[in-house]
């Protein structure tokens, strides 16, 4: 899942091994007409202010309780999660908190789950830490295998669509080199890169690292 304030999206995948095919996607949008367009978008409407703190609160509610019924729904056996953007300020904070309940309920229900930074995701989708909105986009619409996959459909929610499905991918890639690590071999170089990268945050690689779970 691709986590924001504004426009959050989750893309669910069933695994096999031939490799995953979306069973869902959920987003969240202002815009009746692509909300009409989505069987799965959370419809958000509200005459508040959208810089207050009522709007703020109602919005967070709001969306942490579409998201844990969605995850309820799908009943996933292991979760990914676009990790904070370290540059975030403002009104930003309120997408920590969200984040921050989500991985409280995971963590609480024994639901393993990976945080992947945001500039991983972007060289696992296009080879770039710095990919831009477009590239994301076409990435995501170049590696889904199937003829409606236009993520117009979503609206201003594009991005957000693309980037949790990118998520989904990276998740699917590491269970498959845990469950065969001889696989790692034949990865591509940018594949490869993803899994070897450490950074400050994150100074043991990706398939050396545990996922989250409550013990």
């Amino acid at each position: 899942m691709d986590i924001s304030l504004t426009s959050p999206a989750m893309v669910a995948a069933e695994r096999s091994a031939q490799g995953f095919a979306i069973s869902n996607v959920y987003f969240s949008t202002g815009v009746i007409k692509t909300a009409n367009q989505n069987e799965n978008a959370w419809l958000f409407k509200s005459k508040l202010s959208k810089k207050t703190e009522e709007f703020r609160m109602l919005r967070l509610s709001f969306l942490y309780s579409k998201i844990i019924t969605a995850i309820m729904y799908e009943r996933p056996q292991f979760v990914a999660i676009e990790d904070y953007a370290q540059m975030g300020k403002g009104a930003a904070f309120y997408v920590v908190e969200l984040t921050g309940m989500i991985k409280l309920w995971l963590w609480k229900r024994g639901i393993p789950f990976r945080l992947y930074d945001p500039q991983a995701i972007k060289l696992f989708a296009t080879g770039r830490g710095d990919a831009k909105k477009e590239q994301m986009i076409e990435a995501a619409e170049n590696a889904i295998d199937d003829p409606g996959n236009d993520l117009s459909r979503y609206g201003k929610s594009d991005q957000d669509v693309a980037d949790a499905f990118h998520t989904t991918s990276l998740l699917h890639r590491e269970l498959c080199a845990r469950e065969n690590p001889n696989i790692v071999l034949g990865l591509s170089d940018q594949i490869k890169r993803v899994f070897n990268r450490v950074t400050m945050s994150n100074p043991v690689n990706i398939l050396a690292r545990d996922f989250i779970k409550k013990a």
